[in-house]
């Protein structure tokens, strides 16, 4: 919930013994649930970053809001890192052939906190 919706709730609640309450929630500590609700790229993007999470979002939107593959990606070897009751899982990405090909296979729907890397190529 976000604070005007938490406040709202409890102020329905206490309607049943106050007339009229007035509820004001105020956040102290905003950026931990903003730090657990994001999803990063790392590697061979043009712009690695950490960006917050939206429900619907994939693998592909968030390689696209990192500018895409630079010059040096193997995408065909990038990984999604999901953690997973304590533990994290590794899934293999084929983002050439998502990209170029539009085989949208491992076009996975991201959950917060998961993490894309994208290594480079071995020259």
């Amino acid at each position: 919930m976000t604070s005007s919706e938490l406040a709202q709730s409890i102020g329905k609640q206490l309607s049943n013994y106050v007339k009229n309450p007035q509820v004001t929630v105020i956040v102290s500590n905003p950026s931990s649930s903003d730090f657990l609700r994001r999803v990063r790229v790392t590697g061979a993007v043009k712009n690695p970053q950490s960006i917050a999470y939206r429900d619907g979002m994939t693998v592909l939107d968030l390689v696209l809001l990192a500018g895409g593959l630079n010059d040096f990606a193997s995408g065909n070897r990038a990984t999604l890192y999901r953690k997973i009751n304590g533990t994290t899982k590794a899934y293999p990405i084929k983002l050439d052939d998502l990209i170029n090909d539009g085989d949208v296979d491992t076009n996975y729907t991201l959950q917060p906190s998961d993490i894309v890397s994208v290594p480079e190529r071995v020259f």
